[in-house]
C-alpha cells in the first residue's frame, strides 16, 4: 500500500480476512489441548536421535524453542540418559509434555518432564506378564533348544546295552 490513498475495497476484504484468520487460529490453538509421553531406552549414543523425535513432536503441536531452550533440554535428557545407563541395561527415559493449565490448551505452550524409570529384571518380567497375551516365550519355546540339541552327535551307546 502507498501512504495517502485510498485503501479499496479489496484491501479491505484481505486484511479483514487476515485479522479473521489470525484470531481464528488464536482461538483453536486456545482450545487445542495435547499431553503425551515417549518412553525410550537409556542409550547415551541415541541423544541425537532422541532430540531430533522430541523436536519434531514440539514443532507438530507449534512450539517453538529457543536454541538456549533446547540447549538446556538436551543437557538434561544427556545427564538422564547417563544415569538411566549406569543404572540399569532396563531403565528407560520418558519425556512427557501436557499444557501447564489446561484451561488455555496451547497458547500457554506445553510442560516438559523428562524423568529416568529403572527397572529390575524382576520389575520388567512383572510389566510383561500384566501386558502380554499368550505364552510370554512364544508358542513353542523350547523348540530352538530341540533343534540345538539335534546337532549335537549321539552319546556312544554304552557296550553292555548292545
Amino acid at each position: 500500500m502507498v501512504a495517502n490513498k485510498p485503501i479499496s475495497l479489496s484491501d479491505r476484504q484481505n486484511m479483514n480476512n487476515a485479522i479473521l484468520s489470525n484470531a481464528i487460529s488464536l482461538k483453536v490453538k486456545r482450545l487445542t489441548a495435547a499431553s503425551g509421553q515417549m518412553s525410550l531406552p537409556c542409550i547415551p549414543s541415541m541423544i541425537d536421535e532422541y532430540m531430533d523425535q522430541f523436536d519434531r513432536i514440539l514443532k507438530s503441536l507449534g512450539q517453538t524453542f529457543t536454541q538456549e531452550e533446547m540447549t538446556a533440554l538436551r543437557e538434561l535428557v544427556a545427564r538422564k540418559l547417563g544415569y538411566g545407563y549406569n543404572q540399569s541395561p532396563h531403565s528407560r527415559i520418558i519425556f512427557k509434555y501436557e499444557p501447564p493449565d489446561p484451561t488455555q490448551g496451547l497458547t500457554s505452550g506445553l510442560k516438559l518432564s523428562v524423568f529416568t524409570e529403572i527397572l529390575s529384571v524382576e520389575q520388567k518380567y512383572q510389566r510383561w506378564l500384566t501386558s502380554r497375551q499368550g505364552p510370554l516365550f512364544g508358542s513353542h519355546a523350547d523348540a530352538k533348544l530341540m533343534d540345538v540339541v539335534k546337532e549335537f552327535n549321539p552319546p556312544p551307546t554304552p557296550p553292555f546295552l548292545t
